[in-house]
């Protein structure tokens, strides 16, 4: 995920309005001013068989600078259902890290006390609720106050525009509850978001026209595998992208349910260089890339690693 960290501070105006980032501009702003983190997520193996401090160490030496929080909020009896529900989905277990509620402080001060940013906070909250999305405001904004995240991120796997529906009052609800407390909402897309419904929509598009104050954060792993072309979407969208995970799938990822199909950033089907030239189409350019590996056949730090130096060899070319 590329990650636009402190957004609000590096925007450019012109007459009073926000004009893109120039190609020559962003060229400019390449390596080594960019930094690359890590998704929680692809971290569970770890963090539930080594000490949190020998992961955060770890992800130092392998170059990230920056870690993506994920969050399942305790606060009401369905969303401790969901988590228990989600627990049984893991072969390794629900990490005590995912279940936060307030320990979710503790947590952030063992990744910060590493010299690591917290650049976003990713909340799992479950599709079959819409109220817990304004429900979970509360909690946003108290993360945000407390360890001074202000990009968090929502996504809820929508298979009906009817589910659709349900969600976007709340979605936009929550967007601007946050927006005005100088906060940004993000709604992050799995691979069904990107394919048409039954009103011959998709999820991302129905959220782009009816929650204004939501963006979006393009995972552009899920995009390939949902048959959606990135780039393009960059291209019309740019303006309302807040952040970018970085994933990469085989070639017969959709043919397959094992974690084999996800595969170091680079040595997959996901044209990752390709969207990566085209960062200047989101405006302002980001300087947080943050990878979004959610599973691995093999050493998930040796996959990182790997990620992280593609994108660092990507972003040093012309």
């Amino acid at each position: 995920m590329i990650c636009f960290a402190g957004r609000s501070d590096r925007q450019f105006f012109q007459e009073g309005e926000m004009k893109s980032m120039t190609e020559s501009d962003y060229t400019k702003k390449k390596s080594p001013d960019f930094t690359i983190g890590i998704n929680e997520i692809g971290l569970i193996s770890k963090l539930v068989t080594q000490p949190y401090e020998e992961v955060w160490d770890t992800i130092c030496d392998l170059g990230a600078t920056s870690v993506e929080l994920c969050v399942i909020p305790d606060h009401s009896d369905r969303i401790r259902a969901y988590a228990e529900e989600a627990a049984r989905k893991y072969p390794v277990g629900m990490p005590p890290c995912l279940c936060k509620g307030e320990a979710v402080f503790d947590f952030a001060k063992t990744i910060q006390d590493h010299g690591l940013a917290l650049c976003s906070c990713h909340l799992l909250l479950c599709e079959a609720y819409p109220e817990l999305v304004e429900e979970s405001v509360p909690y946003m904004l108290q993360i945000g106050k407390r360890t001074g995240i202000s990009q968090f991120v929502i996504s809820c796997m929508f298979d009906s525009a009817c589910k659709v529906n349900s969600f976007l009052k709340p979605i936009q609800s929550a967007a601007a509850a946050l927006k005005a407390e100088g906060m940004t909402l993000c709604y992050h897309n799995h691979h069904m978001d990107s394919m048409p419904l039954e009103n011959g929509k998709t999820a991302m598009e129905m959220v782009l026209e009816n929650c204004p104050d939501c963006m979006i954060q393009l995972d552009i792993g899920w995009a390939w595998y949902g048959l959606m072309d990135s780039v393009s979407f960059m291209k019309q969208h740019g303006d309302r992208i807040a952040s970018i995970h970085l994933k990469d799938l085989t070639k017969d990822a959709r043919e397959r349910t094992d974690d084999g199909r996800f595969t170091a950033i680079g040595s997959g089907a996901v044209p990752t260089e390709e969207a990566l030239k085209h960062l200047h189409l989101c405006p302002p350019a980001p300087d947080h890339l943050i990878i979004d590996q959610d599973a691995s056949s093999k050493d998930m730090y040796e996959e990182i690693r790997s990620g992280i130096r593609f994108v660092k060899e990507c972003l040093r070319k012309d």
